[in-house]
Order: structure tokens, then C-alpha cells, then sequence
């Protein structure tokens, strides 16, 4: 089948280029430079302010610029920005001026000048800077005449301005043009973009898994514009679950009228460590790839426990917007050019050699066993009995090839709010191929820094089976770790080909879909891909340990497609061959 020739073909590609990759050689195998980057992305995120709650981190919302050359990465309750040069490595800038606590900031440059508005109840300032990196800002309109809340700017080509905004369980989507010679003030009266269609669309049902016909809240508008036409996004059904997903709405202008995207949601993952990546920003790098930048739940500690994250996306000759979020949380490539991620997404083909394999540690709380530290949930974790000098041990059951570590820290029972330039965590990275004899691979004993997801791409390639982790200090509560996630090539076997897929659509709500498949021996995991053609299979879902799922997510009335990888620590298995799953409303008309 064609589709199947084309998926393989990448599928291919990915092992032959992981195969090939060495990295220059260097007599310390750590992490600089760095040329990958990990999801959730390594920030050095704020502890909410307010001393009156539990203390936990925060970011989310995320709106991101490339102005003057550099990147800016804005997000809700941080203090301030970050700033990079390539995308990898970020520098916390703190602001002065800027409504801090606000959330949801939004970005614009326009010509040499940045502009910044964030969600308020009431009337509040718009603000504008030359120079970010000074972290200072000036007014630039007193008082906008009306609240907004998740407002997006957009700049049309012949240089009108417009904004949206909306974040409610029942309100739509509005937007507005803005005037560029009366300090932003808007035009005319405000117009609906969109709302939500919980009767169609399963994926904007509220719940984990899309279970509850309930109102979502619609929020996060964002707007790009691709060969004439304009697509604006939005996010449903609510920060605090998996299902957190974008989907899109397309028209001839910027103002609408707009119509449905069936492709969407374009941004969804409900498997694997990072999880509920909605409320987002679609922006270029500097050579012209696209980037959807968007939130990650938590929500442990707090409901709006959170964290960022960044995959490629792209619009394909058709027009259709898409996120690449299969092995997203794997490590990827950063490219230094334009690429075409229909062919090639970026991913590494590292695998992650540290899943459900045996852990012990120097002590651990009840009910937070090592075990936690690689069950790939960021939920869930293990914490020791102390806040230093306590380790993890894996053993990887297998010598491989290690390229990557991310080291993902909790802050257990942690009293610290706000930002303060003494939070580190301190540890040392130790590898070994017989458990006895054991090598540094990492060691910040002594210059810690505040990398809550520590991640460490290495120069040169190590060859271990065990992997050991030192905590030595932390900056608050007990030492605690969710992921201790290792990433290479094992030295074995990829599964086999996926067979005997069967998708059954429910009838009774075209919403629904069961999708099944035979277990494949050897096979670690499963990504589901599926989507509105058999060549465009851009959906997927990532499985540990399940081969099957139901999903609640799908477009009434719109035919879908499957098909199933196997994946292990060795590598990805050839695609299963597309079955179809057609409406029962479309397969009558047949």
C-alpha cells in the first residue's frame, strides 16, 4: 500500500540515522553543548508566590516570539521571560513592570518593538519594550477599554492588527481589530470566533478520557496565517487533564467567518511522561520550521501544577496544520536549517532503556517506591527518607547504549515560594557495565543549578547496564524524583510488524472507537497513529504495556484510519498495515 510504503520509509530513515549518529569525542561526556533538547522542557520554573498554599511550580500558557534574532519564551506566574539564541539553552530574564502574576501572557514584535498584554477581570495596561533583555517595559496604553483573558495578538501582511481572546465554560471566542495609531485601542465592536460542539467534536468533552458530556473550558485563542488563509486555534476541555488538546478553525480572514478543522485536535497526547499539552503558541524559528509550544499537566500538588513543553509542527501541502507529538517526550534534534518533518520529525531515535526496569534505592517513604522513578508518569514518584545523600540504582537488565539522561525532580512536602537564586539540586551521575566498578558520567557535587528537568545529552555515547544517582542535597523538603529516564539503544532486537488490528467504531456515538491488535512479542510499548486519511495517519497515542484503547475523541461523521507500531528499547517496528474506521452514517451512503 502506498501510505504503508511512505510510513515505512520514515520509519527506516529514523533507524539508519540513529544508528549512524556519534557525536565528536570530549574527555568529560557531558552535556555541552547541548544540540537536543526533552519534554518537559529543562526551565528553571518558579514556586508560586503565595505562602498561604502548598508550594509547588508553575508554568504555563506559553507565548513565544523570535525578535531581533532571538527567541523569547513568555508563561503564566514566572516572574519574568526567558530569552535563547538557539531554541536549547535559556537564560531567565526578570521582568520590571510587567503584571507578573497575570496569566496567559501574549507577545507581538512589531517592527523594533515588543508588545505585551496578559489576562486581567478588569481593565488593565498594555506594555511594549525595544530591548527585552534589559527585562524593563514602559506603558504603551494606559488602560485598554475592556478586561480580556488569553489574549493573542495578531499582524496581517498589509499590517492591520488584531487581538483574541476568551477563556470561559460557556462564552465563545472573540476577536477585535486594533488600531496601530491610537496605542493598540480596538476598532468597531468585538465579533465570536468560535465556540465549542461537544455533540461533534468527542475530543472537547471534559474528563481524562473524554468521558463527560459537559461544557469544556474554551480558552487560548492563537492565530497564523498559511498561503492566504488564516487558522485560529483553541484549547479544550480543561488544564487539569490529559485530554488538554488544541484543535483549529479556518478562513479566508482574520476576522472569520470560520469553519471547523475535521483534522483537529492537531496537538494531543494522552500517553507517555508528558501528558494534557494544550494552551499553546504556533510560532517560526529562524528558519522558517514551525513550533507549537505549549503547557504540560502535573497537577498533583495543585490543579495547576504545570509545566512547558515544544514539538515541531508544520502545514502540509494541503494546508493541514499538524504537531508531530509521537516519542515526544523522547529526545529531538533542534535543527540549524529549514527541514520538512513530513520526512524526518526531528526525533532522535533514542529509546528510553529505563522503563519498569529494577530500581533500588537508600530508603523511600511509604507509598513512594523507587519503582516510580520509571513508570513513566510524572505523577507519580519516589521520594527518600532525607533531602540529601540518598541514591536510585537502575539496572537496565541489558548492556546499551546510553546518549541521554533526564534526571525529572519532585519537590516533596517542599516550603519554598517564589524565586531565590540559592535553589539548586546537587548530585552525581555514575554508570557501570557489572554493578561494581562504577565510572562519573555526570558530576554536580558542588555547581548545582536549578534544573528541575535536568536534562543531559551526552557528547560521546557511554556503553553501561547500570545507572546510578547520587542526590546529594536538594533545595527543600525530601529528594524526590518522578522519571529517571535513560535514553539510548539496547543492544537487541526491534519487535516485529503489529498484526491483526481491528477497530470497531462505536454506532451509537460516532464519537467513540475501541482499537485493538495482537500483542507483538518482545514490544515494550505501542504508538497508535491514526487520522482523517490514510496518508495523513497525523494523530497518535503512545501505550506502555496495552495493546488496545478506547478512544472518545473523534469528529462524528468522519471517517478515520489506524494503524500500530511496537516499539522497545532496541528501536521502532515497521507500521501495521491502515485499517479503516468509518462512520456508520458514511459507510450507509456507500
Amino acid at each position: 500500500m502506498k501510505t504503508n510504503a511512505k510510513i515505512l520509509s520514515m520509519n527506516k530513515i529514523l533507524l539508519i540515522l540513529t544508528l549512524g549518529l556519534l557525536y565528536s569525542a570530549c574527555s568529560n561526556p557531558a552535556h555541552k553543548p547541548k544540540e537536543t533538547y526533552c519534554n518537559p522542557l529543562d526551565l528553571n520554573y518558579r514556586f508560586r508566590p503565595e505562602k498561604n498554599q502548598v508550594s509547588y511550580r508553575e508554568a504555563a500558557d506559553p507565548s513565544a516570539v523570535l525578535f531581533k534574532g532571538k527567541y523569547y519564551l513568555f508563561a503564566s506566574k514566572s516572574g519574568g521571560y526567558w530569552s535563547s539564541e538557539n531554541m536549547v539553552n535559556w537564560e531567565f530574564i526578570p521582568s520590571i513592570g510587567l503584571p507578573t502574576e497575570d496569566y496567559a501572557p501574549a507577545v507581538i514584535a512589531i517592527g523594533d518593538t515588543l508588545y505585551f498584554a496578559a489576562s486581567s477581570g478588569s481593565k488593565r495596561p498594555l506594555f511594549k519594550t525595544a530591548n527585552p533583555d534589559t527585562g524593563r517595559w514602559e506603558i504603551a496604553n494606559s488602560e485598554f477599554p475592556f478586561p480580556i483573558w488569553d489574549p493573542a495578538f495578531f499582524q496581517d501582511d498589509d499590517g492591520k492588527l488584531f487581538l483574541y481572546w476568551g477563556c470561559s465554560p460557556k462564552d465563545p471566542l472573540y476577536g477585535i481589530e486594533l488600531d496601530l495609531k491610537n496605542q493598540l485601542n480596538p476598532i468597531g465592536e468585538p465579533k465570536v470566533m468560535l465556540a465549542s460542539n461537544t455533540l461533534d467534536h468527542g475530543w472537547e468533552c471534559a474528563g481524562e478520557n473524554n468521558e463527560r458530556d459537559t461544557s469544556p473550558w474554551l480558552e487560548c485563542t492563537w492565530l497564523n496565517k498559511f498561503n492566504g488563509k488564516y487558522y485560529v486555534q483553541y484549547t479544550v476541555p480543561g488544564t487539569q487533564v490529559r485530554t488538554y488538546a488544541d484543535g483549529y478553525y479556518v478562513a479566508d480572514h482574520p476576522m472569520g467567518p470560520y469553519k471547523y478543522s475535521p483534522y483537529s485536535p492537531f496537538s494531543r497526547r494522552t500517553g507517555g511522561f508528558a501528558t494534557g499539552i494544550g494552551h499553546s503558541c504556533t510560532f517560526q524559528d529562524k528558519y522558517e520550521n514551525y513550533w507549537h509550544a505549549t503547557t504540560m499537566v502535573i497537577s498533583v500538588k495543585h490543579m495547576f501544577e504545570r509545566r512547558l513543553c515544544m514539538f515541531p509542527a508544520a502545514f502540509d501541502d494541503d494546508g493541514v496544520l499538524f504537531t508531530q507529538t509521537a516519542y515526544g517526550d523522547y529526545p529531538h534534534f533542534i535543527p540549524n536549517k529549514k527541514s520538512d518533518i513530513k520526512k524526518y520529525s526531528g526525533f532522535t531515535g533514542w529509546m528510553l532503556l529505563s522503563y519498569d526496569k529494577p530500581v533500588k534505592s537508600s530508603s523511600q517513604l511509604e507509598n513512594y517506591s523507587p519503582q516510580k522513578s520509571v513508570d513513566e508518569n510524572v505523577k507519580t514518584y519516589w521520594a527518600a527518607k532525607s533531602d540529601r545523600n540518598e541514591w536510585l540504582e537502575i539496572d537496565l537488565e541489558n548492556e546499551s547504549r546510553v546518549n541521554a539522561v533526564q534526571i525529572n525532580f519532585a519537590e516533596h512536602e517542599t516550603s519554598i515560594f517564589g524565586r531565590d537564586s540559592a535553589i539548586a539540586y546537587q548530585y552525581r551521575l555514575e554508570y557501570s557495565k557489572n554493578g561494581r566498578d562504577w565510572k562519573i558520567l555526570q558530576d554536580k557535587s558542588r555547581d548545582g543549578e536549578d534544573a528541575p528537568h535536568d536534562y543531559l545529552p551526552l557528547e560521546k555515547e557511554i556503553y553501561a547496564r547500570y545507572m546510578k544517582l547520587t542526590v546529594l542535597n536538594v533545595p527543600g523538603g525530601k529528594v524526590a524524583v518522578s522519571g529517571f529516564r535513560i535514553f539510548g539503544n539496547g543492544l537487541g532486537t526491534i519487535p516485529g510488524k503489529v498484526k491483526k488490528v481491528t477497530v470497531n467504531r462505536n454506532c451509537q456515538d460516532e464519537r467513540e472507537v475501541h482499537v485493538q491488535w495482537k500483542p507483538e512479542m518482545n514490544a515494550q510499548g505501542y504508538v497508535l497513529r491514526y487520522g482523517i486519511k490514510k496518508e495523513k495517519l497525523y494523530h497518535s497515542v503512545m501505550l506502555y504495556d496495552q495493546n488496545d484503547i478506547t478512544l472518545k475523541s473523534l469528529n462524528k461523521g468522519v471517517d478515520y484510519y489506524f494503524a500500530v507500531e511496537a516499539f522497545n528499547e532496541n528501536g521502532i517496528s515497521n507500521l501495521s498495515e491502515v485499517v479503516d474506521g468509518k462512520s456508520e452514517s458514511n459507510r450507509k451512503s456507500d
